[in-house]
């Protein structure tokens, strides 16, 4: 993972707004569809997203999952207050 992106993750999680799961990185098999760092892509349920980074040289998923009453917004590309 770069450090840009570390930075962004550490912030949104000192806000509450990810948390990360047991396993955060995953391996490269478990995340084919990285192709460059910074492509994100939300889970099925919108509940939260994986976002492709470098790890050790190579491209590996993070997965964010969002807070309870947070969903991922394909806008922001970020999990987001669920509006009521």
């Amino acid at each position: 993972m770069n450090f840009r992106a570390s930075c962004v993750i550490a912030a949104l999680m000192t806000a509450g707004l990810i948390v990360p799961t047991p396993s955060v990185f995953a391996s490269p098999a478990s995340a084919p569809e990285c192709q460059t760092a910074g492509e994100v892509f939300p889970d099925e349920d919108n509940g939260g997203y994986t976002e492709c980074g470098e790890k050790d040289g190579k491209l590996v998923g993070v997965h964010i999952k969002c807070r309870s009453g947070h969903v991922f917004d394909y806008g922001t590309k970020r999990c987001v207050l669920i509006e009521r």
